[in-house]
């Protein structure tokens, strides 16, 4: 795929992830869940580019973060865990992107503080220490 073809369509799907956002701001959470599905629907069909994982795991997260806005722990959980995948991805393939650290960060503090809403303590901890792990290697990247 050309990269001026990756680059809109990346563009766009983050456009859309801000429309979403403004539908969940307005509490118009189920309208925002499914613009942010349609959105993963519409980029799985497009070829395989580091571009469009990078962009599944952002839109993975928000799902997450309204998932966890509206109490729905276990799909939030789901989307967190498959946002972490797909930043794996990009990371392995692009390790100075800075911006996946930021976005591993978050997603580890929340879900650590989902696993601590449902008492699950050791996991709560482990993702807080995950956190932690990423912010150390966010600040190593910074310096390089």
């Amino acid at each position: 795929m050309p990269k001026n073809r990756e680059n809109q369509i990346f563009n766009n799907g983050l456009a859309e992830c801000q429309e979403a956002l403004e539908y969940k701001s307005s509490g118009a959470f189920e309208k925002a869940i499914e613009l942010l599905q349609e959105i993963i629907t519409k980029i799985e069909k497009e070829e395989n580019s580091l571009e469009k994982v990078h962009l599944i795991g952002i839109v993975q997260k928000n799902l997450g973060i309204i998932y966890m806005d509206t109490d729905n722990i276990q799909k939030a959980l789901y989307s967190f865990n498959k946002a972490i995948l797909n930043f794996e991805i990009v990371l392995k393939e692009a390790p100075t992107t800075i911006g996946i650290y930021k976005e591993q960060i978050s997603i580890f503090n929340r879900m650590a503080t989902l696993y601590h809403i449902v008492q699950e303590e050791d996991k709560a901890f482990s993702y807080s220490d995950k956190a932690i792990i990423y912010y150390k290697k966010f600040k190593l990247s910074r310096s390089i």
